[in-house]
């Protein structure tokens, strides 16, 4: 039996219910508290090449990042 299956056959479990994301390879990540900064989610994709996330926007054009994260205005 599936564990993420319950006995209808839907998808279970953490995702409040929601169907698991078709590329593996991508985190959805849920900043909500921070003490001196921005809150909100983001979307991360996992470059197995290199062993890191890295923002989804930059990851899809193929571009190179630094180390430093990036400040919402």
């Amino acid at each position: 039996k599936d564990d993420n299956k319950d006995d209808s056959g839907k998808e279970s479990g953490y995702g409040g219910g929601e169907a698991m994301d078709a590329n593996p390879n991508v985190a959805h990540v849920i900043i909500a508290k921070q003490r001196n900064g921005p809150t909100g989610d983001i979307k991360l994709v996992f470059r197995d090449e290199v062993m890191r996330f890295e923002n989804m926007a930059r990851a899809a054009y193929g571009q190179e990042t630094d180390h430093t994260p990036e400040r919402e205005a």
